[in-house]
């Protein structure tokens, strides 16, 4: 017996008899998604959201607030460029706090790849750490040993931004010039050679043929007539030029097919995207796991190709073998791979037996955080169809209600949810639950988002016999526990 007061922030549509109520829940909807990145969601309040490796459902990091973006990604820590132009540590360990790292304030762009990172800061200097093996650091020197304290690369200035990939790195001026260090690509190299140290160029240098370029990606480079230039790495046609797949391609030359349509790009290992000013998306490179929607008939395009379903598009990104679109109107979309999650759609190809890739766009499920007596907890609620889902086991393990599981058949199992002495019980694929005994249905079938059952917020505020009420001011809906009977 005991009485506990429940707290749910959803900042979007709950389920409730009041017309009035859900017209103002949609309204408050949340903070829009202002940018994406492969596997994170960044929002106007300076929130972000993970997901992949795992996590099938946007998840916020709740060590992360007043965030642009989060880079550098190890095993021991990762950094975050903050809102105010700083750049923190986050170690990993649990006991350990952040720590803002030396140099970077005032910071406008970074970038970061295979152990180093790269920051620009407003005065048009730019710095790097990290490892230095390929001459990322662009100090004269070639070295495995990392670098912790960001050093100023003192040949650069007036730099805008930068561009990190797999130890190639380009740096665009204000004046539309770019430049290049690192590993590079030798004229005189198949594709299969390997690379040795006059291959590193441990210095910057300009790029002769670009020029007038507003945005850089890889070896990528967007001219500001909206002509996209590449060069490098052709293996699967990802420069989208028609040049031969398993090529090196020295020096720049232009996607002709889209010449002076491109607004944005974003490109991965194998494969990129092109938004077009109408908003259009278009891909080259591999399509062995749908990047390209399965269009190609060879697993692979080395002409850029127009991906179906996705319009009114404002900002793209490639990810390891998956992309990303955000709408307009702040949606999401994502195809491609899905074996760990990647696409959000709270559904992974591994280890259950579901999709491991879709070739067509799927909308990354919109979720929003739960607060529980005010703490927000770990775990999302999945907003579908005007309806907040949220996990059984978030609210029951706040009521002190037990979860256990019996055998329906060899391959389905039942959740009984015990709450004091009442029962629920509901069968994973079923659209009908049984609460004390009585049949209740379900609009949609019982299902498991994220390694977690999730259910109707309502449906669940109704059976522990809770008041709901919806706070104008703080956005939250309040379920007081009754005594259990």
């Amino acid at each position: 017996m005991f009485k506990q007061a429940l707290a749910l922030t959803l900042s979007a549509a709950l389920a409730l008899s009041s017309a009035a109520w859900m017209e103002h829940a949609k309204a408050e909807a949340g903070p829009q998604v202002e940018r994406v990145k492969p596997g994170m969601l960044y929002k106007k309040d300076g929130t972000a959201w993970q997901f992949g490796d795992g996590t099938t459902l946007p998840t916020r990091v709740l060590a992360l607030s007043n965030i642009r973006e989060a880079f550098g990604w190890r095993s021991d820590a990762f950094y975050a460029w903050r809102l105010n132009g700083t750049v923190w540590r986050y170690p990993t360990g649990a006991e350990e706090e952040p720590e803002q790292v030396a140099n970077l304030t005032h910071v406008v762009d970074v970038s970061d790849a295979d152990g180093y990172a790269l920051a620009v800061r407003k005065d048009g200097t730019v710095w790097a750490w990290g490892s230095n093996r390929f001459g990322q650091l662009a100090n004269g020197k070639l070295g495995n040993q990392d670098v912790v304290k960001p050093q100023r690369i003192a040949s650069l200035s007036n730099i805008i931004a930068v561009s990190a990939q797999r130890g190639n790195n380009i740096a665009l001026a204000r004046d539309g010039t770019v430049y290049t260090w690192g590993q590079l690509i030798a004229p005189h190299k198949e594709w299969y050679d390997p690379l040795s140290a006059k291959d590193m160029q441990t210095r910057p240098k300009r790029i002769p043929e670009l020029r007038h370029i507003i945005k850089i990606d890889g070896t990528f480079a967007l001219r500001e007539d909206g002509t996209v230039f590449a060069w490098g790495n052709n293996y699967y046609g990802q420069l989208g030029i028609g040049a031969p797949k398993r090529t090196y391609i020295a020096t720049p030359r232009p996607v002709t097919l889209l010449a002076g349509q491109v607004r944005s790009l974003s490109v991965s290992s194998n494969f990129a995207l092109f938004m077009t000013k109408k908003g259009e998306v278009w891909g080259s490179g591999l399509d062995l796991s749908g990047q390209l929607m399965g269009q190609t008939s060879h697993g692979s395009s080395n002409l850029p190709l127009k991906l179906p379903g996705l319009r009114g598009v404002k900002q793209v990104a490639a990810g390891a073998g998956y992309g990303l679109a955000l709408n307009e109107n702040g949606s999401v979309y994502a195809w491609g791979l899905n074996r760990r999650g990647e696409l959000g759609i709270g559904s992974a190809g591994y280890p259950v037996r579901e999709a491991a890739s879709y070739a067509s766009a799927q909308r990354v499920a919109h979720t929003v955080a739960i607060r529980i007596d005010g703490r927000e907890q770990a775990e999302p609620a999945l907003i579908r169809d005007d309806t907040a889902y949220v996990p059984v086991k978030t609210v029951a393990d706040a009521a002190g209600a037990v979860i256990a599981w019996t055998e329906y058949s060899r391959k389905q199992k039942v959740m009984v949810v015990q709450y004091g002495g009442r029962l629920l019980q509901g069968r994973i694929g079923s659209t009908q639950l049984v609460m004390d005994g009585q049949p209740v249905m379900l609009k949609t079938p019982l299902s498991v988002v994220n390694n977690r059952v999730v259910l109707p917020a309502r449906l669940l505020a109704e059976w522990f016999g809770t008041r709901i009420d919806w706070d104008e001011k703080t956005g939250e809906v309040r379920f007081d526990a009754v005594q259990s009977k």
